[in-house]
């Protein structure tokens, strides 16, 4: 009985954990409905927007961001690229402060 207790405590806790680890994998993939969140997705994730691989590292260096404008306003894409992407990303937990430098 007690075997039975603790199997069935250790798969509850397994259980839980993956369900914690997969939702936050999928909150820093997703800002909402498929959106990528500029401030938390992979290089992979930006790849997937056909962008540069330069283009992605500056991105990613640049973090974070309040807005997803800030691609343009930054100059880290052209206007016509950001056409092409801005339906794709988001941003959330933006409340972090924007790097500046020095």
């Amino acid at each position: 009985m007690k075997r039975t207790l603790t199997a069935f405590f250790a798969g509850l806790s397994l259980s839980a954990a993956a369900a914690y680890l997969l939702r936050g994998i999928q909150q820093r993939r997703q800002a909402g409905h498929g959106l990528l969140d500029l401030n938390q997705c992979s290089m992979e994730d930006l790849r997937g927007l056909g962008l540069e691989e330069s283009t992605i590292e500056r991105i990613v260096e640049s973090r974070p961001y309040r807005s997803k404008l800030e691609l343009v306003s930054r100059v880290m894409l052209p206007n016509a690229i950001y056409e092409g992407v801005k339906n794709r990303v988001s941003v959330i937990n933006s409340n972090e402060p924007v790097k500046v430098a020095s």
